[in-house]
């Protein structure tokens, strides 16, 4: 049997137990999954856009709970003489989540009007869970960003 290897094992094995359910310290907060910051341009010489990003995390608590959230921004911008500019078009804001937590298995959808508005960064839903392994694992993500324009408008699907 080789020693070392055995003896590596050994010095992991710990740090394997632990890390499956570790308390993170009070406060800190983790971003478990990000859609990345997505565009797309539109109109006749591209100088109309839609901005979106998509964000989970949570945030650990001084009694060993844990608050979790899913958060959204979303921008419209327009090129014109001097760069580019916020303008409020936006149109809407579509979601569909489905997780598994501590209760069970969970769908949460809804579409927000945000007509007159230019730059929304808000969470969607903030949720309480009494310990880390009641966090969340996301079995369905699906989120689309609207700019106002009927057919014409500009549209971001993650």
């Amino acid at each position: 049997m080789n020693t070392k290897l055995a003896a590596s094992a050994v010095a992991l094995l710990p740090i394997l137990l632990t890390g499956c359910f570790h308390l993170d310290p009070p406060g800190s907060t983790h971003v478990g999954w990000d859609s990345g910051y997505m565009e797309t341009k539109g109109g006749s010489g591209n100088e109309k856009s839609l901005g979106m990003e998509v964000v989970y995390k949570y945030t650990a608590n001084n009694d060993g709970s844990y608050d979790w959230s899913v958060n959204y921004h979303l921008i419209s911008e327009d090129h014109g003489a001097l760069g580019w500019s916020t303008v409020n078009q936006l149109y809407n804001f579509s979601y569909t989540f489905t997780f598994h937590d501590s209760t069970g298995t969970h769908t949460m959808a809804n579409t927000i009007n945000l007509i007159g508005q230019g730059s929304v960064d808000t969470p969607l839903f903030v949720v309480h869970e009494p310990n880390v392994s009641g966090l969340p694992v996301f079995t369905n993500k699906h989120a689309t960003g609207q700019r106002y324009g009927g057919s014409s408008g500009i549209y971001l699907s993650w």
